[in-house]
């Protein structure tokens, strides 16, 4: 039978820990900032362009202040799991409507402002779920980086410790104890 040496298990355990590590380093490294809800927003508001609104019918223009819930998905820890969790912010919202007769261009006006305003927020929400989705996979991304260095740190501290173990108990490679054994006869 043959006789397996620590040197062949410890040297090969400390060099794939050693690539783990630097695997792991260079993903750490690479990791995106982490945003913040507000910041998802804001981010989501800046890639998708305000829409042009047709102009007022005659008559005076009022604006009013309404205020919107904007939710937003944030990444999250649960346990061992990554989810998403739903942060939600009230956010001040101008309307626009006109004082004067009330007539049916008005009605129109408001009506093409209100469906443009839906589908701007529609886009909005669309592109902070889409940041939000990637931030949640850069996330998962950092946490396996960080369970690769891990690996490599747990690896090298046993290639390491079975290398002292192999040198305690005088373990040496075949080939060397065998070369020993024919200096010591000549």
């Amino acid at each position: 039978m043959q006789k397996v040496s620590v040197w062949s298990i410890a040297i090969p355990l400390i060099l794939l820990s050693i690539g783990f590590i630097l695997v792991g380093t260079l993903g750490y490294a690479m990791s995106p900032e982490w945003l913040t809800a507000a910041q998802i927003r804001e981010e989501a508001r800046r890639a998708i362009p305000q829409p042009t609104y047709p102009p007022p019918p005659a008559g005076k223009p009022v604006v009013h202040q309404n205020v919107r819930q904007e939710c937003t998905q944030v990444p999250d820890f649960h346990g061992f799991k990554i989810g998403m969790q739903s942060v939600c912010t009230n956010v001040p919202v101008q309307a626009v409507s006109v004082e004067g007769p009330s007539t049916d261009e008005t009605k129109d006006w408001q009506t093409k402002v209100s469906a443009m305003r839906a589908n701007y927020e529609t886009a909005v929400d669309q592109e902070a779920s889409r940041i939000s989705e990637r931030q949640r996979s850069d996330l998962k991304s950092f946490v396996k980086d960080m369970i690769q260095i891990c690996t490599g740190i747990l690896g090298l501290v046993a290639g390491l410790a079975a290398l002292i173990v192999g040198v305690i108990r005088g373990n040496v490679p075949k080939g060397i104890e065998q070369k020993e054994a024919k200096d010591e006869s000549t």
